[in-house]
């Protein structure tokens, strides 16, 4: 096994998890958000920010739910009309 220490500005993991009952953060529009804030991350070009699908964060049952790191900022309820917020996160 090999480690590394790697340093992220910011490291956003968006939940895009689908329940086998359907329910969760996929279906609620988390695959939408992720690739278009991986897009705007490589579009603006930003150094050193990060964004990670990740499996359940537990706290889906309204919207999409996301973490920030080092920030230790935790996004509930999210929707694709959060999308410039979340992106004014990234860049700050």
């Amino acid at each position: 096994m090999n480690t590394e220490k790697k340093e992220f500005k910011k490291h956003l993991f968006i939940c895009t998890n689908t329940r086998s009952d359907g329910s969760g953060c996929g279906p609620k529009g988390a695959d939408l958000i992720a690739k278009e804030l991986k897009g705007f991350v490589k579009s603006e070009k930003l150094e050193g920010v990060k964004v990670t699908r990740s499996g359940c964060l537990s706290l889906c049952d309204e919207a999409v739910a996301g973490v920030c790191y080092p920030d230790k900022i935790w996004i509930t309820n999210a929707t694709e009309s959060d999308l410039d917020r979340l992106k004014e996160m990234l860049k700050s």
